[in-house]
């Protein structure tokens, strides 16, 4: 985990910040636990965020989400995640703030990552400050 905080650290410093909120939206070539640890690291250093990561294998993607609780009345992680599970063929589910799934369409794994940051966006478009 502490090699995963460093790591991590480098990668918040690169983030993407729209309308005020952190965004991590990554394919990672992590394992599902290795993807579940660095979300919950990255709510625990960002106050306000969202974390939208896949990772893939063979034949099935992995995904995990997490939105830290300042912005989880905009946005909420099971919503974006089973929309993206739908669209891999797959599902899932979870909380508001933190949600994971899997899909079984791997060769989409790149246009699964363009519609989930339009999805983050989109929401994230009406946030008021």
């Amino acid at each position: 985990n502490k090699l995963l905080s460093y790591e991590l650290d480098k990668i918040i410093e690169k983030c993407e910040n729209y309308n005020g909120v952190k965004m991590l939206v990554e394919i990672l070539d992590k394992t599902q636990q290795e993807l579940v640890s660095i979300t919950d690291i990255f709510k625990s250093k960002v106050d306000k965020g969202i974390v939208f990561l896949l990772s893939k294998n063979a034949d099935r993607v992995n995904i995990v989400c997490g939105v830290t609780k300042s912005i989880i009345d905009k946005i909420k992680a099971k919503e974006v995640v089973s929309e993206i599970a739908k669209f891999l063929g797959g599902g899932g589910g979870g909380r508001d703030d933190f949600a994971q799934a899997g899909g079984k369409n791997p060769e989409k794994i790149n246009d699964a990552l363009l519609k989930a940051k339009e999805i983050i966006k989109n929401k994230l478009s009406w946030y008021d400050y």
